[in-house]
């Protein structure tokens, strides 16, 4: 390019870019005061329209609705969705290894005492054990698990992560978990950080929380799993020992004409298959009661299965109750029993079994755990006694207190101010060297004279005593004594006959009442 018109095109370049940086300025300046307006006109508008500022929104950060762990036990709601739960950790088991994941069980506690099993899977396993070998021994560990899963395993109610939704808050300074541990403390005046390790399968079947006899069952308040060991004395005949469930979830099905459903799922099935449901009644030393026991349990009681044992009995054509249950009579086992929320109501005392056990190890730590417990309520109730008799020997002192003043105060009264007042101070010395006893009324005498009052105008009474001084006279003789109807009108206006004979003719009267004596 020719040198003269190269210079004339830098030329040309350098005034454009003086140009448009001169109008980026401009540009700038005419932003900052339409910003500048639009602030006018937004304060102006607030002015004209009364607006005032707001405090900041008290949003919760997490949103925590927690779930009381006995309505979690008691299967209150769907078990769809997710809840949220908050407890102390009270013991906890190993770290185990599965083929796809690892998981950990602990076991939690409420402000209320209700205990609740909580497993944790993943990461959540591995971050709980991490802070049980680090910080374990430092103190309780409360627990919060937000968007938790209530799942059924081996008949019991407890609860797990979700996969990826669940959040896991351990001893964070969250507000929640601060109020939690300053309740407990309020409970308890002391919160405890002692752990359990949990080391086997039968520390999940046999707790100490879990050991009942049957009248602690029958009178529980709430709905729980119990153990309790127990002799089969007698199966139920009366109902059928098996019935055709559902191939996929073990209910029973409904059958329409020639269409089977599943009660539960409400799918047509194809086909089904017998299950086992027999009626145990069963009793220990406090009590009996009934056991409902399916399909698993019975199998692994008898040897066979449900469908094993109607394909034998059609083939003889027997249709009475199989001889395979007879063996079960008279022997002992753990039963490990669902209490229903509704237990006792309309004298129902019929419990489901979730699982059994006979092995002998199982059954002397049971029988361990019993006496412990009796022992404790023994020795709770003689130390409420000794309460109790302390409470009562004050009472006494005090009241021997205040007696011992009255009766000074009457006798200041009764004496004249001008005697030597001799009198009174003997009566008081008297009353002190008594060891300031309150004057006992003779109860003989009172009882007396009561008798003696209903005997001479209670008509009733003088025939029970006549009755009584026959009997007495006739050893052996038969007596009934007879009280007339029951009375269908106010006693305060109508008395029943007191006359041993009363006899009236009354013109007109045909009635032909049977309470006539």
């Amino acid at each position: 390019m020719d040198p003269k018109i190269a210079k004339h095109v830098n030329d040309i370049i350098e005034s454009m870019m003086e140009f448009f940086e001169a109008w980026s300025a401009i540009d700038e300046q005419i932003a900052n005061s339409l910003k500048a307006l639009e602030k006018l006109e937004e304060e102006e508008e607030m002015e004209t329209m009364g607006y005032v500022d707001c405090n900041p929104l008290d949003i919760p950060l997490y949103g925590f609705e927690f779930v009381p762990f006995g309505d979690i036990l008691a299967k209150k709601g769907s078990d769809v969705y997710l809840i949220d739960i908050i407890g102390q950790v009270t013991a906890y088991g190993e770290l185990t290894k599965t083929a796809k994941s690892r998981c950990m069980t602990i076991e939690l506690m409420d402000t209320k005492n209700d205990n609740l099993t909580c497993v944790l899977w993943g990461t959540y396993a591995d971050e709980m054990i991490n802070y049980i070998n680090a910080e374990g021994a430092n103190g309780a560990i409360i627990v919060i698990l937000q968007f938790a899963k209530r799942i059924m395993y081996k008949g019991g109610v407890r609860v797990q992560n979700s996969r990826y939704a669940s959040r896991l808050f351990i001893n964070t300074q969250l507000s929640e978990i601060i109020a939690f541990k300053d309740s407990m403390c309020c409970k308890t005046q002391q919160i405890s950080g002692q752990l359990t390790q949990l080391t086997n399968d039968s520390d999940d079947f046999l707790k100490q929380e879990y050991v009942k006899d049957i009248f602690d069952i029958m009178n529980m308040k709430k709905s729980c799993v119990c153990v309790c060991l127990a002799t089969i004395e007698d199966i139920d005949v009366g109902y059928s020992w098996y019935y055709d469930g559902c191939n996929r979830c073990m209910s029973g099905v409904i059958r329409e004409d020639d269409v089977i459903r599943c009660r539960k799922q409400n799918v047509v099935l194809r086909s089904t298959t017998p299950r086992f449901k027999i009626k145990l009644i069963v009793a220990d030393k406090s009590g009996d009661a009934s056991f409902m026991m399916f399909d698993k349990e019975v199998s692994k009681l008898v040897g066979r299965t449900a469908k094993e044992m109607v394909a034998s009995q059609n083939q003889i054509e027997n249709n009475e109750f199989p001889e395979e249950f007879k063996s079960l009579l008279g022997k002992r086992f753990l039963f490990k029993v669902t209490v229903p929320y509704n237990n006792g109501v309309d004298q129902n005392y019929s419990y489901t079994v979730n699982s059994t056990s006979d092995e002998p190890k199982l059954i002397n730590k049971w029988i361990e755990l019993y006496m412990k417990f009796e022992n404790s309520i023994v020795v709770k109730k003689e130390s409420e006694a000794e309460s109790v008799q302390e409470c009562e020997e004050n009472r006494i002192k005090d009241t021997c207190i205040r007696s011992r003043q009255v009766l000074e105060s009457v006798s200041k009264r009764i004496i004249p101010d001008d005697s030597d007042g001799e009198a009174n101070d003997m009566h008081v010395d008297n009353y002190s060297n008594s060891d300031a006893r309150v004057e006992i009324i003779d109860s003989d005498r009172v009882v007396a004279q009561l008798k003696d009052m209903i005997d001479q105008h209670n008509p009733l009474a003088k025939s029970f005593r006549m009755a009584r001084d026959r009997f007495e006279s006739n050893n052996g003789e038969d007596l009934k004594l007879r009280l007339i109807g029951r009375r269908d009108s106010d006693g305060r206006t109508y008395n029943l006959p007191t006359t041993s004979e009363v006899a009236a003719l009354i013109v007109g009267d045909i009635d032909t009442a049977d309470k006539r004596d």
